[in-house]
C-alpha cells in the first residue's frame, strides 16, 4: 500500500489519507516550518496519536528525517 501511496504523492502532490505532520513544532521552531526534513508523513490516526490522544496544543519534537 505505501507504494501506491507514494506513486499517488508523485501524481497528484498529495495521497488520500496522509497527513504531513512537523516532527517539531513550528510555533516552538518557526525556523523549521519549511524544512523538509521536519515532516512525517502519517495516517490520520497516527496523527492523533502523535498528538497525545487529541490534544493538539501540545509541543511535539523528535529526531528529524535525512531525506
Amino acid at each position: 500500500m505505501f507504494i501506491q501511496r507514494k506513486a499517488e504523492i508523485v501524481r497528484k502532490g498529495k495521497a488520500k489519507g496522509i497527513i504531513g505532520h512537523h516532527i517539531n513544532n513550528v510555533k516552538h521552531h518557526p525556523r523549521l516550518a519549511g524544512n523538509p526534513n521536519n515532516i512525517r508523513f502519517v495516517t490520520r490516526k497516527e496523527h492523533y496519536r502523535l498528538h497525545h490522544n487529541g490534544k493538539w496544543r501540545k509541543k511535539t519534537t523528535g529526531k528529524m528525517i535525512k531525506r
